[in-house]
């Protein structure tokens, strides 16, 4: 129901307005009498199952490899904490980039072929970008990365030195096509 792409980025799922108006449509003409909220209602249904289905098959999916969630937080006022955090998912399994502490959620694959997702809670807003740890990165580091994360002096040159993307998994993972250009850059669609 979410999977769509648009030329900035393939959806793998939305909270935000999921009901596509064919299906809105498609509704009204097979139940007549149902009145907006009660479509909407179907709709939104329709949609957190579907989150349920898509974890579900991604629990069996791992990577090989860990995972890491870089968070960008960003709070409403001056008295919330804005700044950056690290989350490792040590299974590689993809199912665990997707949770449901959320008022509004997005995850999504973006034409650079990252995987990234935003939440908006009561709080604020926090953006994640998905990254595997490579095989080969040097440990020392990889633990550069994190030191400088938790003391917010972080350098954003050490990410592509110990880090690699996963959004071509992820849509592998769910057999969602993606397209590449003539030159085999990720474009997105």
């Amino acid at each position: 129901m979410n999977n769509t792409t648009n030329n900035k980025r393939t959806i793998i799922w939305t909270s935000i307005n999921p009901g596509a108006p064919c299906f809105k449509a498609m509704l009204k003409k097979e139940m007549p009498d149902i009145g907006e909220d009660d479509i909407n209602a179907i709709i939104y249904g329709f949609n957190y199952h579907y989150f349920n289905e898509l974890v579900s098959h991604l629990s069996k999916v791992s990577i090989g490899q860990p995972i890491i969630a870089l968070a960008l937080f960003e709070g409403y006022d001056d008295d919330e904490d804005d700044g950056f955090g690290i989350q490792t998912i040590d299974s590689g399994n993809l199912s665990e980039c997707f949770d449901t502490d959320y008022d509004i959620a997005e995850w999504y694959v973006d034409k650079s072929g990252d995987f990234l997702s935003y939440h908006i809670d009561r709080d604020g807003v926090t953006y994640c970008k998905y990254l595997a740890i490579k095989k080969d990165a040097p440990l020392s580091k990889v633990q550069r990365l994190f030191t400088e994360i938790d003391n917010d002096d972080f350098d954003f040159s050490i990410i592509g030195d110990v880090t690699e993307s996963i959004g071509e998994k992820v849509l592998d993972a769910l057999g969602i096509m993606h397209f590449c250009d003539k030159e085999g850059a990720f474009c997105g669609k």
